[in-house]
């Protein structure tokens, strides 16, 4: 089984600060058709929510840099750099993580925009990606497919293809789960890059 590389040994360290541990999906799947797209979801969110307590962290070491130094053996100069250079990265990945959630809401929302969803779905916009907002995305879809394919199986003549629903549904999941996995693959990247930054600096929480 092939998995997502990441550092086991910071997200460990980190585990009592909440974050969660089980972030990886199976990419062994070479069609790429998983059973349930949402758990890519799931991880997702798990990934967000890591980063977001990641951040926290590196907020808090720029702000509190000096009472974590012995200050009779650090030159001022020295303490000034530090600080700047780790506040310039907090300020770097806080904006990179604000586009990449424009992003992510704004794909979500364009599925959610999908006939299907409008005329047998739960009408909803996504404005933060949560456990409860991808269990909701979720119970949408159960719907909308539950839905699709009691129409079809009631349907005795042929179908025009714009009125055949189950190739729609089809066509609806492989979109979402495209979507899913790209949101989840840069997600990813980007927790990475925040623990190698909390890494770098030796932040001891």
């Amino acid at each position: 089984m092939e998995w997502e590389f990441c550092r086991f040994d910071i997200l460990n360290d980190l585990s009592g600060q909440g974050m969660e541990q089980d972030v990886f999906i199976d990419i062994s799947d070479i069609s790429g058709n998983y059973s349930n797209p949402f758990n890519i979801l799931y991880k997702t969110s798990d990934i967000i929510n890591n980063s977001n307590i990641g951040l926290d962290i590196i907020k808090d070491f720029s702000e509190n840099f000096k009472n974590k130094l012995d200050l009779e053996v650090q030159d001022a100069d020295d303490i000034y750099f530090y600080t700047g250079m780790i506040q310039d990265s907090y300020d770097f990945h806080k904006k990179s993580f604000k586009v990449k959630q424009i992003k992510l809401h704004f794909d979500l929302n364009s599925l959610l925009s999908n006939h299907l969803y409008e005329k047998k779905g739960n009408v909803m916009k996504i404005i933060t990606l949560d456990k409860k907002t991808c269990t909701l995305f979720e119970e949408s879809f159960k719907k909308v497919k539950a839905i699709t394919e009691e129409e079809s199986r009631k349907k005795t003549k042929p179908l025009w293809i714009k009125d055949n629903h189950l190739e729609q549904l089809e066509n609806l999941t492989n979109d979402m789960v495209r979507i899913f996995k790209y949101h989840y693959e840069i997600n990813l990247f980007y927790m990475e890059s925040i623990l190698r930054e909390i890494q770098f600096y030796n932040i001891n929480i």
